[in-house]
C-alpha cells in the first residue's frame, strides 16, 4: 500500500478512536431494573433462568444460552451494569448494538427465534472488559487497557461496566479504570437496537443490582416550559409548543450565534431581561450572563473545546442552541 495512503488512514482511524472520548450531550440516567419484577418492560426469551430475591436480579445458566431483552430499540447511549460473578466459571453479557439471528425478525421477541446476535460487553472473571460479537468472535484490539482495568473486577464483588455507544464509537470502562475504545465497522453492528442480558452455560449464578441508561444525541424539545417538552432530549428540534402567549416571544427572541475558535458571539432582537447560560455537556452551568436586550454583540469565551449549550432565558421563555468548538 503507498505509504502516503497508509498514513492518511492510521490518522483517521485515531481521529475516530479520540472522538469516542468526546464528551456528548446525554439525556437523564434511567434505571431500567425496579427491583422487584421483570413486569416494567422486559421479555425474557429462550428458556429463562432469571430470578429476583431481595431486590437483586439472579440469572444461572442453564443448557443453552438466553437473553433478556429491554422492551425499547436503543441506539446511541451510556450504560451502566452493577454485577457480581459468583465464581470464576460464570459467564454472561450485556448485549449492546445487537439484532435477532433471523434478521427478518424484530426485537425484543424476535419471534421464535430467540437467539440474538451482535456486539457484546463480555460479563466473566477472564473475559470482562473485553467486546464480543455474539454469533461471531471477540473483536480484536492492540495496545487498549483491557488487562489493567479488569485487575479492578474481584469474584463475589460488585463490578460497574460502563460503556459509551455513540455512532461507530464504543468506548468500555470497569469500575471507572479506562479498557478500550473501538470503531465498529460491520453494518450489522451499526444498525443493531436490541439491549439485552446474556445468560451462559454453566450453572455458575451472576447476580445484578442495577442496569442504567441514558440516551445520546436525541432529538426533541428540550424547553420544559413547553407542553410537548422531552426529558431524553438532547438536541433541540425546534418542535417545542409553548403556552399560549411564549410562542411569540419565543419566535421573537431566538438568538443569532456564531462561533470563532473559542469565541462564541450572539445577537438577542428581544428586549427586556434576559439570563443567558452556557452549559456544558453534563449540564453544568460555565458562564452566565444578566441583562437588558436587545444585544447586538454578545460574547462568550468557551473554556476549552467541546460541546456547549447557550441557554438564553427571557419573560419566561427558553431558546437553547448548540455549539461545537474542535
Amino acid at each position: 500500500m503507498n505509504k502516503s495512503i497508509s498514513t492518511a488512514l492510521f490518522i483517521l482511524a485515531s481521529a475516530s478512536l479520540a472522538l469516542s472520548q468526546v464528551t456528548k450531550p446525554s439525556g437523564p440516567w434511567k434505571e431500567l431494573f425496579n427491583g422487584k419484577d421483570l413486569n416494567n418492560g422486559w421479555a425474557s426469551q429462550g428458556n429463562p433462568p432469571w430470578s429476583i430475591t431481595n431486590g437483586i436480579l439472579s440469572s444461572k445458566g442453564g443448557s443453552q444460552k438466553t437473553f433478556l431483552v429491554w422492551k425499547e430499540p436503543i441506539k446511541d447511549a451510556e450504560i451502566e451494569v452493577v454485577y457480581k460473578l459468583s465464581s470464576v466459571n460464570a459467564n454472561g453479557g450485556i448485549q449492546i448494538r445487537s439484532q435477532c439471528a433471523d434478521r427478518t425478525k424484530t426485537g425484543p421477541t424476535c419471534g421464535d427465534s430467540y437467539q440474538i446476535c451482535g456486539v457484546q460487553l463480555d460479563v466473566a472473571q477472564a473475559y470482562s472488559g473485553r467486546l464480543f460479537e455474539e454469533c461471531a468472535a471477540f473483536l480484536q484490539f492492540d495496545g487498549q487497557d483491557i488487562d489493567n482495568c479488569r485487575r479492578t473486577l474481584k469474584v463475589g464483588e460488585w463490578t460497574t461496566a460502563t460503556a459509551r455507544v455513540n455512532g461507530a464509537n464504543v468506548s468500555v470502562w470497569l469500575n471507572g479504570a479506562h479498557c478500550l475504545d473501538y470503531v465498529l465497522t460491520k453494518a450489522e453492528n451499526l444498525e443493531g437496537t436490541i439491549f439485552a442480558l446474556q445468560s451462559h452455560p454453566p450453572f455458575d449464578m451472576i447476580e445484578y443490582n442495577s442496569i442504567k441508561l441514558r440516551k445520546l444525541n436525541v432529538a426533541g424539545c428540550t424547553n420544559p416550559k413547553a407542553t410537548n417538552y422531552n426529558a431524553e432530549a438532547t438536541n433541540d428540534d425546534g418542535s417545542c409548543k409553548l403556552p399560549t402567549g411564549l410562542n411569540r416571544i419565543a419566535s421573537n427572541m431566538a438568538p443569532s450565534v456564531t462561533v470563532s475558535g473559542l469565541a462564541v458571539q450572539y445577537r438577542l432582537p428581544d428586549a427586556g431581561r434576559y439570563l443567558v447560560r452556557l452549559v456544558d455537556a453534563y449540564g453544568v452551568v460555565a458562564k452566565e450572563i444578566r441583562g437588558i436586550g436587545p444585544v447586538t454583540d454578545g460574547r462568550m469565551d468557551l473554556p476549552g473545546k467541546g460541546i456547549y449549550f447557550l441557554d438564553v432565558d427571557s419573560h419566561g421563555a427558553l431558546s437553547r442552541t448548540k455549539v461545537y468548538s474542535f
